[in-house]
């Protein structure tokens, strides 16, 4: 099975917003206000003709968005805490200062 890079940039296209280069898409959505619980939410899709991700899935919850400043949040997947930076066209999503992305089975940056 493929494994999916969740860093890099992300463009914004009316059904999402697709990574630079890999070919899934993730959808910013809302949720009803709950106590504990982020308002916004990333979900990521399948997209450029495929209709799973790699492991079969139509979709996969990634983390609520945990604002910072008004341009920036922060994620938790896997354990990991990432950095969002929203641009004029879309966001960045980076790991943390000194992990370095190897795209290994056991690095928590492939989905």
């Amino acid at each position: 099975m493929s494994k999916i890079q969740l860093t890099g940039r992300y463009y914004s296209h009316p059904d999402g917003f697709y990574h630079e280069v890999s070919e899934h898409r993730i959808l910013l959505l809302n949720r009803a206000k709950k106590a504990g619980k982020p308002e916004n939410f990333l979900l990521l899709k399948p997209c450029c003709g495929n209709s799973t991700l790699p492991d079969g899935k139509k979709d996969r919850y990634i983390s609520g968005l945990y604002y910072t400043s008004p341009t920036t949040a922060r994620i938790d997947f896997n354990g990991i805490q990432y950095t969002v930076t929203f641009t004029a066209d879309g966001f960045v999503i980076e790991p943390p200062y000194g992990f370095w992305a190897t795209g290994t089975p056991s690095n928590p940056d492939v989905l």
